[in-house]
């Protein structure tokens, strides 16, 4: 199961929304939360030495001191001592790589939108960059998000053999919950097809099954045009808390969706994403 969660922050409210709903499953599965924040430093030819290096201890100690004041307003005692952080000089993508390694990390959670400016790094532009380079599976926190349960989750299939890898994951880090699952398979198809549709889909279900011994699993044909729209509505509609994409290794672009609609989904979804990057 999960043994350590990374949380990159940028110290905004939603990357703290990040941090609760981490610290939320960290006391559920008894796991470590390390929060780590990638800062940058203004670096000039036409500078000096000296003068470089007094403005990265600059950066640095803004950063500490932020460091600091996010945690204290973020966690409460109880909660602290699942927490450890660091800090990392460049840009997120390349500090996340790094974490993971340090902390030992298998789960990410990052918020969706962050703060602005040279100050801070963007860490809602950047959760798409990150998921696309992360070794380990990312979960994308929505601003709307009102609650950090793992009850209903949903996974979006397309009838691939990365399926199987994506729910020996899921197993994985979850363990044997109490968690409901439920396949969607979306297709744009009249009423003739549907009834083989869904012998395909319960039949596709049915040999998961087998495979990844699963309880509390359901599946349902959503006929209509993939979109975030299609998306956002099964998930309002089934009370879905995680909604999980795969995203193949082999070609980033050869997925369940365009490229475009999954980077709609991870930034855009009412609900919070679960990214799998799995080989093929």
């Amino acid at each position: 199961m999960i043994q350590s969660i990374l949380v990159p922050t940028d110290f905004s409210e939603n990357a703290g929304l990040a941090l609760r709903y981490s610290l939320a499953i960290a006391k559920r599965f008894d796991c470590r939360v390390h929060v780590m924040h990638a800062f940058t430093a203004f670096q000039s030819s036409f500078q000096n030495e000296a003068s470089n290096r007094e403005d990265l201890i600059r950066a640095e100690q803004e950063a500490t001191e932020e460091m600091d004041s996010f945690l204290k307003t973020e966690t409460t005692e109880d909660l602290a001592i699942y927490i450890s952080s660091s800090l990392f000089k460049g840009n997120i993508v390349e500090a996340v790589a790094q974490a993971i390694t340090a902390a030992g990390s298998d789960l990410i959670i990052m918020g969706t939108k962050g703060a602005s400016g040279l100050k801070h790094t963007l860490i809602g532009s950047s959760s798409f960059e990150v998921a696309k380079s992360s070794p380990v599976p990312l979960i994308v926190v929505p601003e709307e998000t009102q609650n950090f349960k793992l009850e209903q989750i949903a996974f979006l299939t397309d009838y691939a053999n990365s399926d199987i890898n994506a729910l020996k994951t899921l197993k994985g880090l979850f363990g044997s919950t109490k968690s409901s699952y439920r396949f969607f398979h979306m297709k744009l198809s009249e009423e003739d097809s549907s009834e083989t549709d869904r012998h395909i889909l319960a039949e596709w279900v049915q040999s998961l099954k087998k495979i990844v011994p699963l309880d509390n699993v359901s599946h349902e044909l959503v006929q209509g045009e993939e979109s975030l729209a299609l998306v956002n509505e099964i998930a309002e509609r089934n009370n879905i808390d995680l909604l999980v994409l795969t995203i193949r290794k082999k070609n980033f672009f050869e997925k369940l969706f365009q490229k475009n609609l999954v980077k709609a989904i991870v930034h855009q979804s009412k609900t919070p994403v679960l990214i799998l990057q799995i080989a093929v």
